[in-house]
């Protein structure tokens, strides 16, 4: 796959995690990333390009809410995840062909839910989650010439037991 010689990367995070409530925690992400190829010695028409599969955003939010049921010490719980990713270039920026420039076929911003839900005790919990709920279609990875798209919605039942 390779590597590239030289890149330079800037970027700034922010985090936040906040109990809102008793019953509902908060969580925030918020990133930004500018990347540059600076040099590469086998495709030097790069140079001054974005860096491949670094996105130049992200966005996450998720919250958990929990509510105590009577009797039994059970807590009935929530948690929803959504994250946007931004645009993020691919580019071959293979050198075996017509040089095409590294960000003229970046993959657009999507957005991706999550959820979980079920009944917690101590010792255990019982959990139906569901990945990427809203079945939103998009290419994940992409490595020259291959492009994997990501995974459909899926869902299940999720059992742990602590000992």
């Amino acid at each position: 796959l390779g590597s590239l010689d030289k890149v330079h990367y800037n970027g700034l995070e922010f985090e936040l995690n906040a109990r809102l409530t008793d019953n509902l925690n908060l969580n925030l992400g918020i990133a930004v990333m500018d990347s540059e190829i600076k040099a590469d010695a086998s495709i030097p028409h790069v140079i001054g390009r974005q860096v491949p599969l670094v996105s130049d955003s992200t966005f996450n939010l998720g919250a958990t809410y929990t509510k105590p049921l009577s009797g039994g010490g059970l807590d009935f719980v929530v948690r929803g995840d959504y994250r946007r990713i931004g645009k993020t270039y691919w580019g071959p920026g293979d050198p075996g062909t017509t040089p095409l420039p590294w960000d003229q076929s970046p993959r657009d911003p999507v957005g991706v839910l999550d959820l979980r839900m079920g009944v917690q005790a101590d010792d255990w919990s019982v959990m139906f989650w569901s990945k990427n709920l809203l079945d939103e279609e998009y290419n994940d990875e992409f490595t020259h010439p291959f492009v994997w798209k990501a995974l459909p919605r899926r869902w299940g039942v999720q059992y742990t037991k602590s000992f």
